[in-house]
């Protein structure tokens, strides 16, 4: 049975699972979703599901609770498809998502509890966007707020658990994490309340491009986002995702598109026993193998313990479950790795996952704060937006982007860009005072053309985060095509401006640790002592010193150091295709001993970096 219906509040989507209403005239939110088999209801009066956001608005965002288009794309006996979308406008004066239009595409089978849904963001403007997509639901696991709610998210630690009481209002956190995650490990998350039985629901994503998961618990939200993109003048973003009600599982440790399972060992006297629930996420399973190991965590290398290969005839949304024992050592974390092969219909399947289990210490945590056991990620798919021929435009006036974070006036000067009257566009990078909420800049370019008509750009103290993938793809293509790009800082800058190994790590001239290997590098100031600077040039004046804050860059082959303090880099270029980079790796703060000044605050600076900038030559730092 698939029926679909119109009423006066909008259209309601039902199957022999599922009974879900959608709202257009609130956001075109699922405001009602009736779980059949166990007649739960997991939205209360003002409470919702997939509702639509650019993580660049603060919340509710200007797509919540407005009215959206709405038609009915396909209905036949197997399957119906409703379509809801909206135009963004200007936001309290920013047209950063202006023209961006938000589709979601929703579908329900007969045969299947799954809600497939589909989102793209389309520029329908003349001028080029730059888009995070956010999507947000607000429900009671279980059908009802007073009973405990449990938050499960994939992490690079193994599956972090966040629960929600009510009656007691506390909220706890396995994993050392809090309400964001911000090193998701799958593209899925999911959640189960108790009500007599454990019941709930999963979401499964793209992993792709997912940036966090989000769960106020407070306000029982589940909630995800991802990274920004550029999107230029009529082209489209696209991701998709599923819903699926879930029952009668202790918790929850993996879920994809097609099951869901749940990993529960527990110890005694010399022996662990494992009990893996596993059911469908869709449709039936048939012909289910069943094969494993443990491993020791902290030696993962060595060969694990085989688990004993296990049949089952089929498996469907009523989970089953299955038991393993191995001889284990109390003292020894283990990665419980699983291999599930089946038939669905829609073919073989095959799919892998693990789980951490510590019974002594219940956590994957050293106490340096790193990981036992790195838990490995997918390989991500980024489909970036380019144009089919980029074409760099150089300009009589310069044209500099600036994108400003703290202090980027001592690192950068105006007075560099005023020596040749150049015209500067200014970008203001934002983060939120508790540093939860992904950052952004104020401007950015959201297509080639725009990019390409700037001839240099600068960051200073900017998060990788708030470029996104696209954005540092474009800046890669930016300076291989002959722009200029400046890079420095200190509090949002190298280690700490999460760059990983991205494009733009790959662009800069040095190399650095990762975020992990040390604290802020501003800490280090007063163990530092100021240097003579050193360069073949002139115009240094001999009174000029400069506090160097990390000594833990190391200059990349074919990079040239142009200055330095004491032995240690403070400016080193390198040229990129035909363009070139420049990277301050001195701090411009800090105080200078009696009888001297900071060279970052002398007209000298100003004068050395614009010589660089603009008039540098190999044989000689001034031409």
């Amino acid at each position: 049975m698939l029926i679909i219906n119109q009423d006066n509040n909008g259209y309601v989507l039902e199957n022999d699972f599922l009974r879900i209403h959608i709202n257009p005239n609130k956001g075109g939110v699922v405001d009602k979703y009736l779980v059949k088999d166990t007649d739960r209801q997991l939205l209360g009066d003002g409470l919702f599901m997939l509702g639509d956001h650019f993580w660049q608005e603060s919340w509710p965002g200007q797509l919540l609770n407005v009215s959206y288009e709405t038609k009915i794309v396909e209905q036949t006996p197997e399957f119906s498809t409703i379509e809801v979308s909206r135009i963004a406008g200007e936001y309290f004066g920013s047209t950063l998502q202006k023209d961006i239009k938000v589709t979601r595409r929703m579908t329900l089978r007969a045969d299947s509890s799954q809600l497939f849904v589909e989102v793209s963001l389309e520029n329908v403007g003349n001028i080029g966007r730059i888009a995070g997509y956010w999507n947000q639901s607000i429900l009671y696991a279980s059908g009802n707020k007073e009973k405990v709610q449990l938050y499960y998210r994939p992490t690079t630690r193994g599956v972090s658990v966040a629960t929600y009481d009510k009656i007691i209002n506390k909220c706890t956190y396995t994993a050392k994490s809090d309400n964001f995650v911000k090193n998701p490990q799958q593209g899925w998350t999911a959640l189960l309340g108790d009500n007599g039985t454990t019941s709930g629901i999963a979401f499964v994503m793209k992993y792709d491009e997912l940036m966090y998961f989000l769960n106020l618990l407070e306000d029982f939200t589940c909630e995800w986002q991802y990274n920004a993109v550029n999107i230029p003048p009529g082209k489209t973003w696209k991701t998709d995702f599923v819903v699926y009600p879930i029952a009668d599982l202790p918790t929850v440790d993996y879920a994809s598109r097609t099951m869901v399972a749940s990993v529960e060992p527990f110890y005694d006297d010399g022996v662990t026993t494992i009990r893996l629930f596993l059911a469908s996420a869709a449709t039936k399973l048939e012909d289910v193998i069943i094969s494993g190991y443990a491993m020791l965590a902290k030696t993962p290398d060595v060969p694990g313990i085989l688990f004993e290969i296990q049949q089952v005839n089929s498996i469907d949304i009523k989970p089953v479950f299955l038991t393993f024992k191995i001889p284990h050592d109390y003292n020894d974390p283990l990665i419980l790795r699983f291999t599930v092969k089946a038939k669905s219909c829609t073919g073989k399947i095959e799919e892998q996952f693990e789980t951490w289990y510590d019974a002594k210490l219940g956590e994957n945590w050293k106490l340096d704060g790193s990981a036992i056991y790195t838990f490995p990620t997918p390989e991500r798919k980024v489909t970036f937006i380019k144009p089919d021929v980029i074409k760099k435009i150089h300009n009589d006036i310069p044209q500099v982007l600036f994108c400003k974070g703290v202090f980027a006036s001592e690192y950068l000067p105006q007075t560099i860009f005023e020596k040749i009257k150049a015209e500067i566009t200014s970008s203001y990078f934002s983060v939120t005072k508790d540093n939860q909420w992904p950052p952004s800049l104020s401007v950015f370019p959201a297509s080639y053309k725009e990019l390409m008509m700037f001839d240099i750009i600068s960051l200073i103290n900017i998060d990788a985060v708030a470029l996104g993938n696209h954005g540092q793809e474009m800046l890669k293509d930016f300076v291989h095509h002959g722009g200029t790009l400046v890079y420095g800082g200190d509090f949002w800058a190298y280690s700490n401006a999460n760059l990983g190994n991205d494009q733009l790590s790959d662009l800069l001239p040095v190399t650095f640790p990762t975020k992990g290997s040390f604290q802020d590098r501003l800490q280090f100031l007063e163990g530092c002592w100021p240097v003579n600077i050193s360069s073949n040039n002139s115009l240094l004046s001999k009174d000029a010193v400069m506090v160097y804050a990390s000594d833990n860059f190391t200059v990349k082959d074919n990079a040239e150091v142009l200055l330095s303090s004491g032995d240690k880099p403070v400016l080193v270029k390198w040229n990129v295709g035909k363009g070139q980079v420049i990277a301050i790796t001195g701090t411009a703060l800090g105080d200078a001993p009696p009888g001297k000044i900071l060279f970052t605050r002398t007209p000298e600076w100003a004068t050395f970096l614009y010589y660089l900038i603009f008039f540098y030559d190999k044989n000689t730092l001034i031409k």
